[in-house]
């Protein structure tokens, strides 16, 4: 369907843009204590928006931050954010980098042929540096006789410990971002 016609909700109390003029995500992230949320008058909500497989308690839901301050990232879904999770999930389990930077997009990885490297973007690219993260820390229990346990981070924690940059509602970054880069970086052209 080269020609189809995508479908979209329109509204005018939806809030498409931040007052700087930055394309809007759930919250703002100017700084200070608490964000406040883009979600007001409208029936139209950025809150909820995780999938039905997210739902599941057992699931592990990975969200997308950028690496250089932290911000999530704006394709990545946002929990209901209430305590009350009878109606779906709260937030992500935790966040993975899936950015450089607002203006290096995706993480260099391994490209399709020898030697090169390519941007990689999105959710499904931090979710795979999640399980590297988790299949890590079960070989080095292994290694030392233990037996492997899904890490802190993904687990219980002080939502972004040791981050200077603004606070991240739980209903976007779960129990916090994990700086999880493997350690071999690639510098980009």
């Amino acid at each position: 369907a080269r020609h189809a016609r995508r479908a979209y909700f329109e509204d005018p109390d939806y809030v498409m843009f931040e007052p700087s003029g930055r394309l809007a995500d759930t919250y703002p992230y100017p700084g200070g204590p608490r964000p406040e949320s883009f979600d007001t008058d409208s029936p139209i909500r950025r809150h909820g928006t995780m999938n039905a497989y997210a739902a599941h308690e057992q699931v592990v839901v990975v969200a997308g931050f950028r690496l250089t301050d932290g911000r999530p990232a704006p394709f990545s879904a946002t929990g209901l954010g209430l305590p009350d999770s009878r109606w779906g999930r709260v937030g992500p389990t935790a966040a993975f980098p899936s950015d450089d930077g607002a203006a290096h997009f995706g993480l260099l990885s391994d490209g399709s042929r020898d030697g090169s490297a390519m941007a990689m973007q999105g959710t499904s690219f931090a979710c795979a540096a999640a399980t590297r993260f988790v299949t890590e820390a079960a070989v080095a229990a292994l290694v030392q006789g233990r037996t492997p346990v899904l890490p802190d981070a993904l687990t219980t924690g002080a939502p972004d410990a040791g981050w200077l940059s603004p606070t991240v509602p739980v209903a976007k970054a779960g129990w916090g971002r994990v700086p999880f880069q493997p350690a071999r970086p690639v510098d980009r052209l």
